[in-house]
């Protein structure tokens, strides 16, 4: 396990990146572009306020196709493509899920398709729970809905929690696939993605698993999601454990996310629960 920056040889205009959150950190001087790539480039940095402190981040280094010597390999994070070799660098975060690196993501519930949703009552008292101690955390949300003009707005009892929150509308299935939202959650600089919504099988989990493939962490509370029928909800829940993916409860992430007894937020959130 290693961690810091990274010093190699190469042509720093050759590198790429597929992680959108890396691809807005990396940072590096024009005037080092060597078109005979023999230029050594010394510790790529990346904004340091965007990236969890060195003391919470850990990685996992696998090499293909190595041809370019590395030197004092300490690598910050990424996944980096040079033209001879790839370097692939599985990040590894504090297995607690922290306060300043979480956003919340809900996920279309909206009018015309949420009665039809299994234990629909149930959301109405959980999700803007869930929402309301966020709120009170100061996590951020981000909002989707799906193809309104069919599905219609947010359901009043959620959309009520939401006020002053623009609402990202989407024609894909999943939440990545849409420019907005992938453009709103890197500018929020969060590696945590709590999430609520319906349905678990579809929007969710199609969600969940792009999300992990993008280099987030996604967090999904199991009693804020749903789908219309049963077996779908638990049918996904189980893919997306199969995917290495959080599940939790409102409570839980709440309590996880607060850490300490005391103090006003405590206290709200104590209320919230009961």
């Amino acid at each position: 396990m290693i961690h810091g920056s990274l010093d190699f040889t190469g042509d720093p205009g050759a590198i790429r990146t597929r992680d959108p959150q890396l691809r807005r950190l990396l940072l590096y001087p024009t005037e080092l572009r060597d078109p005979n790539r023999t230029a050594k480039v010394t510790n790529i940095k990346f904004l340091t306020n965007d990236l969890p402190s060195a003391g919470n981040l850990n990685f996992v280094i696998r090499f293909t196709r190595c041809k370019i010597p590395l030197t004092n390999t300490q690598i910050t994070a990424g996944f980096l493509l040079w033209p001879d070799f790839i370097l692939v660098i599985n990040k590894i975060f504090n297995m607690r899920i922290l306060n300043e690196k979480a956003v919340l993501l809900v996920i279309d519930f909206q009018e015309r398709i949420f009665p039809a949703i299994y234990e629909n009552e149930q959301l109405k008292k959980n999700v803007p729970t869930l929402i309301d101690g966020m709120k009170a955390l100061g996590v951020p949300v981000i909002v989707t809905e799906q193809y309104v003009k069919g599905l219609g707005p947010t359901i009043g009892e959620i959309s009520g929690k939401l006020e002053g929150i623009e609402r990202i509308e989407k024609a894909s299935f999943s939440c990545c696939d849409e420019p907005a939202f992938m453009m709103e959650l890197a500018s929020s600089g969060k590696d945590y993605v709590i999430i609520s919504g319906i349905e678990s099988h579809v929007c969710v989990l199609q969600t969940v698993i792009d999300l992990k493939q993008n280099g987030y962490h996604p967090v999904v509370v199991e009693d804020c999601i749903s789908s219309r029928k049963e077996n779908d909800k638990k049918n996904a829940i189980e893919r997306m454990r199969h995917e290495g993916v959080i599940i939790t409860t409102y409570e839980a992430i709440l309590f996880e996310l607060l850490r300490y007894s005391g103090g006003d937020t405590f206290k709200a959130i104590s209320r919230l629960v009961k």
